[in-house]
């Protein structure tokens, strides 16, 4: 009833003997506490931050989380009160560093300790920086100092140019005024940077030589494309005449309904004929134009040579690429003014500057004839609210739509003219095969005819030869005689030929001489 059993007696020499029981032990001595101020009702009450003057061997544990403790037993478990020797505490869980045993003769090298200046993660990150160039902080200095492109490349410039130090960190080093010599590497990093006069604006100098002549070319050439084709399309017939052709046969598709009665039509339009699919579905009023058009007339790109790619470019960050670079100029310009004749910025800069001018301002030339341009285009192909890679990604695709629709057409011919031409090669095939079955039935007769012809002529030789040998004339005359009448109905007979007339008379001067 007192408020419940007594606590443990604490370990030898932890604070003496426990209070008695529900007295709950001596007050606080003065800094370690005191009363609590009360909590909000159902709130927790603050813990108080200790701080152990050493690092102390911790105690792995997991914490149970404010909220699971009010319907838990420690709810009514509170430490707050208890008294801790912090003395003994750290004796036996203070961490210790061994150091090792120094001889006499050798005496312990006292530990040198780096004065930081710099916030922990800008010297992490800037560290990073330096350890991946190959020189050393005086090194870099004078590579900046001398403009020297030969000991720093691009990816160096670009990062120095993240670890120029602000003005807060120039100013910290600048007013530093202990021993210099017991400064951090990124400090004494810092120490060398400082000492060069335009230090940021060099390396943006730098950055700019190495990489301006291809980005202004990117920009001469994506103006150039854009302006090139803006002209092509104002002044392609082929264009002109493929719109005519649509409108026509659309007006015709959609007439008697709202459709109808067009004076044109948004260029989207063009690339969706291929939508429209004839009633059998095996062909697209795409491929009916490209059919009726035939020919270059399909072509469109021949008249729109750089097309698809003026289609690629963004003007928005055609015009940002250019400012970024004239940005960049004015930089140089500006350095150029304040820097000494003998600087080597003014020997390497100097050079540089009149001609990426002279580029620059022939840029401007066409950038600032851009917008007015297109806008008459706009206004020629009834089109509004669209940029310029919009209109021509449009016409590119369509170009394409169109080129591949005659092709499809030109390979369907081809092989239906393949197809045309194996059924006639296979036609006269088989038309020979049957002649040759013909010929090849007809031919047994035809050589019974030749073999009774050759009798017959031999019969006929006999006979001449049987005339001119009268002891063989009567035996001849008999054969002759008996042979008449079957050489008569042989279909030899029936052959108006001069060997058979000649025969027949021999046959009949030999009867009569009988």
């Amino acid at each position: 009833g007192m408020g419940g059993p007594p606590p443990p007696p604490p370990p030898p020499g932890m604070g003496g003997p426990p209070p008695p029981p529900g007295m709950g032990g001596p007050p606080p001595p003065p800094g370690m506490g005191g009363p609590r101020p009360p909590a909000a009702p159902g709130a927790l009450p603050p813990k108080k931050v200790i701080q152990p003057p050493v690092k102390l061997r911790g105690l792995m544990w997991t914490k149970i989380p404010p909220a699971k403790i009010t319907k838990s037993i420690w709810k009514d478990i509170d430490d707050s009160q208890m008294s801790v020797d912090m003395d003994e505490l750290c004796s036996l869980f203070g961490e210790v560093v061994h150091e090792k045993q120094q001889t006499q003769d050798t005496p312990a090298a006292p530990k040198v300790q780096t004065i930081s200046l710099i916030d922990s993660k800008r010297s992490t990150n800037v560290g990073i920086v330096i350890s991946r160039i190959p020189l050393k902080p005086p090194e870099i200095g004078e590579a900046l100092l001398n403009m020297n492109l030969e000991a720093l490349n691009e990816s160096q410039i670009m990062a120095l140019l993240n670890c120029v130090p602000t003005p807060e960190e120039t100013e910290q080093i600048k007013t530093f005024d202990g021993d210099r010599s017991l400064l951090g590497p990124i400090e004494k990093f810092f120490s060398v940077m400082i000492t060069v006069p335009f230090l940021q604006q060099r390396l943006q100098s730098l950055l700019l030589l190495l990489q301006f002549d291809q980005k202004a070319n990117d920009v001469d050439r994506d103006l150039s494309c854009v302006l090139q084709t803006m002209e092509d399309v104002t002044k392609s017939n082929k264009l002109k005449e493929l719109l005519k052709f649509v409108l026509c046969i659309g007006n015709h598709l959609n007439g008697g309904t709202n459709r109808g009665q067009a004076y044109g039509f948004k260029l989207e339009n063009l690339t969706r004929l291929g939508d429209t699919k004839t009633m059998d579905q095996r062909s697209t009023l795409l491929h009916v134009v490209a059919k009726k058009l035939g020919g270059d007339k399909v072509k469109l790109r021949d008249e729109m040579t750089v097309l698809e790619q003026a289609a690629k470019v963004v003007i928005d960050q055609t015009q940002a690429d250019y400012r970024q670079l004239e940005g960049q100029l004015k930089i140089v310009e500006s350095c150029l003014e304040k820097v000494s004749k003998e600087d080597a910025y003014n020997t390497l800069m100097g050079g540089f500057y009149p001609r990426a001018r002279v580029l620059m301002d022939s840029i401007k030339a066409k950038l600032d004839k851009v917008e007015p341009t297109f806008k008459l285009l706009l206004e020629l192909l009834g089109e509004e609210n669209k940029t310029p890679a919009e209109v021509f990604g449009l016409l590119n695709r369509f170009a394409r739509q169109l080129e591949k629709a005659y092709d499809d057409i030109i390979r369907a011919e081809e092989v239906e003219k393949k197809r045309a031409e194996a059924e006639e090669k296979k036609r006269k095939a088989e038309a020979m095969k049957v002649k040759k079955a013909l010929a090849k039935e007809q031919q047994p007769q035809q050589q019974q005819q030749q073999q009774q012809g050759q009798e017959n002529s031999e019969g006929l030789m006999e006979d001449l030869k049987g005339r001119l040998d009268p002891k063989l004339f009567a035996h001849r005359r008999l054969q002759h005689t008996l042979k008449k009448d079957e050489i008569l109905r042989s279909p030899v007979a029936a052959m108006p030929s001069r060997r058979h007339s000649m025969m027949k008379i021999v046959l009949d001067r030999q009867s009569g001489g009988g």
